[in-house]
């Protein structure tokens, strides 16, 4: 996929990104271009870019951001505050909570699958179907991620804590109802 951009281009399989910093409203213009020409691409090769899936996020630390609406295809693009990009969550205020609170809330839903479908009681299996399931779900980027801040690490560990209460479990700890 070659078009002529002044912004930043990421391919990733099937996403494109384009990015750039805009601190005038001109550079917001470059940007609009910038999108206009994968447009033109699009045509010529008979593709299409959906722009339904397509967002706009802002990240700025500025009082007064550039108020900037960018189009593909003649459709407004939707603005977000938090955007997910190869499986991470990115946040107009670049932290990590909705990033966090989703893989937390998504391990945790294994979790309970697990808990619920899985009546064999072998430690070993338990310990095998977490680390294959659960815990890379936890991990999946965690170099560019890294929590720092104290509730983010107690939701991660918490998710740590059922897992091993789960796995550890023997017959002889099973409420009656269970045995």
């Amino acid at each position: 996929m070659i078009f002529l951009v002044k912004s930043k281009v990421r391919l990733f399989a099937d996403d494109t990104s384009l990015y750039l910093t805009i601190s005038t409203s001109s550079q917001s213009e470059i940007l609009q271009k910038d999108l206009d020409n994968p447009e033109r691409w699009s045509h010529k090769w008979d593709m299409e870019f959906n722009p339904s899936k397509c967002q706009v996020i802002h990240i700025t630390r500025s009082k007064n951001p550039i108020p900037t609406q960018y189009t593909l295809h003649n459709c407004i693009l939707e603005s977000v505050s938090s955007a997910k990009y190869i499986g991470i969550d990115i946040s107009s205020d670049l932290s990590w909570d909705t990033h966090i609170n989703r893989i937390s809330k998504k391990a945790n839903d294994t979790l309970g699958f697990l808990r619920r479908n899985i009546i064999i009681h072998s430690e070993s299996l338990k310990s095998s179907v977490y680390k294959v399931l659960v815990r890379p779900q936890l991990e999946y980027c965690s170099t560019v991620w890294c929590p720092f801040t104290y509730s983010n690490i107690s939701k991660l560990d918490d998710v740590h804590r059922r897992a091993a209460r789960w796995v550890n479990m023997t017959m002889d700890r099973l409420p009656v109802s269970q045995k």
